[in-house]
């Protein structure tokens, strides 16, 4: 039987691409001509990918028919018109005694080359599937580029190379030639091939290490607020509380050296809400000196988490990679909220409600209950402010003065306080004239 010594990649084109296929010729001495009469002839099969699973029962190419053994000489073709730019082709033979098939060939495949680039880096890798064995590759480079011209780089045993030291955003072009053998004294010695042409341009695709977990910290104002909410002297109704339109989150990291890439443009800051884990970008610092921001999740909100990433240069050479997520920080909100023990509902104008005494914060509802000394509620309300005008809210009517008891179940908006607070205690209503 031949032997398919060549698929030679030619010509490197999506449309217009070339492969020049070579083969041996069957041994004389192996052939019983008495048996297998002629005429003798090959067929050419191909298949548009590297496994073989697409060839058609026609063939590409059919020699002449030859009416003696020793004529059969014609042992090459040159497949046209393929994608060798983005396919892979493989062959095999058919050999032919009058109508009847003397054998096929093993498949042999092209070599198809690819480049994944990186940072400064072109990754070359390379695959072929053929009969016979190749122990070495000759990488080429282009030079220069579009000229078709190839110069050697190195030639290696393995089916990867990697070319270093690039200029981001330059285009480079290779071809891997193949040295292979049969190791039989039928075929050539030395069996040479080449794959198509490819390229790859490095970009850097290397993401900067995430900001030092270490230097990452969240100022939140119900931490560094000065006022009485936690004065354990305070007196009821006593003491100053800062309202929640003062207060807000404030994050702090520092610039370190960073370790993964040294090209860190700019800083990204995500916040949680609750911690929930769904995060949204919150800010983009202005470089490399801007590591601090202050952020109001809402007006009735401080509570969440953030995390911090590094991008790198953005650059038309690549960048713009984002890190991995600094370590998160948590906030929380400072529920406040405090009541009076009497008022005087007698219309003249100071203190005629029953509402909470000091500026309350970060409460979302309450359940407020006033009942009488036979234990018959009176008054309720869930609304924070309360605005008790010392009225019986079943008959409408003054309630007299004197000492009611209240409850209140406090719903706190928060993650690491209670969510319900109880308070309770008594009311004097006073009824002093206007």
């Amino acid at each position: 039987m031949p032997f398919i010594i060549n698929v030679d990649v030619e010509v490197t084109n999506s449309s217009s691409g070339e492969i020049f296929i070579r083969w041996t010729k069957p041994n004389t001495e192996q052939l019983d001509t008495t048996i297998f009469l002629p005429p003798y002839r090959y067929e050419l099969f191909e298949s548009n990918d590297m496994l073989g699973s697409n060839f058609s029962a026609v063939p590409v190419y059919s020699s002449p028919s030859y009416s003696a053994f020793y004529l059969a000489n014609d042992t090459f073709f040159t497949s046209t018109l393929l994608n060798t730019e983005n396919n892979p082709y493989s062959y095999h033979i058919k050999f032919f005694s009058s109508t009847d098939t003397i054998g096929t060939t093993k498949d042999a495949s092209s070599i198809f080359l690819t480049v994944a680039s990186s940072n400064q880096l072109n990754i070359l890798s390379w695959s072929e599937i053929v009969p016979w064995q190749n122990t070495e590759y000759v990488v080429y480079e282009e030079l220069p580029l579009g000229s078709n011209n190839f110069i050697a780089l190195d030639t290696v045993s393995t089916n990867n190379y990697q070319h270093s030291g690039l200029v981001n955003g330059t285009t480079y072009c290779y071809r891997i030639e193949s040295i292979g053998s049969y190791n039989t004294s039928s075929t050539p010695d030395t069996l040479f091939n080449k794959s198509q042409k490819a390229c790859g341009v490095p970009l850097d695709t290397i993401a900067p290490c995430p900001p030092d977990i270490s230097s990452i910290i969240a100022i939140s104002s119900c931490n560094s607020v000065q006022d009485d909410a936690n004065n354990p002297d305070r007196q009821t109704c006593q003491g100053t509380i800062t309202p929640v339109s003062f207060l807000f989150n404030e994050i702090k990291w520092s610039n370190n050296p960073d370790s993964c890439a040294l090209d860190v443009a700019y800083f990204k800051v995500y916040f949680s809400a609750f911690c929930t884990g769904d995060y949204t970008l919150v800010y983009e610092s202005q470089g490399l000196t801007d590591t601090s921001f202050t952020h109001v999740p809402s007006a009735t909100n401080l509570a969440g988490c953030y995390y911090i990433t590094a991008i790198d240069s953005i650059e038309i050479n690549g960048g713009g990679n984002e890190s991995d997520p600094s370590n998160v920080i948590r906030t929380d909100n400072c529920p406040f909220y405090d009541l009076p023990n009497t008022f005087t509902p007698n219309e003249d104008g100071s203190n005629d409600f029953f509402r909470p005494c000091l500026i309350y914060r970060y409460i979302n509802s309450v359940d407020f209950r006033v009942t009488n000394r036979w234990g018959q509620v009176v008054f309720q309300t869930n609304n924070p402010e309360i605005n008790w005008d010392g009225k019986d809210q079943n008959t409408g009517k003054d309630l007299p003065e004197g000492v009611y008891f209240y409850t209140c179940a406090i719903e706190q908006h928060c993650m690491s306080c209670e969510a319900i607070k109880s308070l309770k205690g008594y009311i004097h209503i006073i009824r002093a004239s206007k």
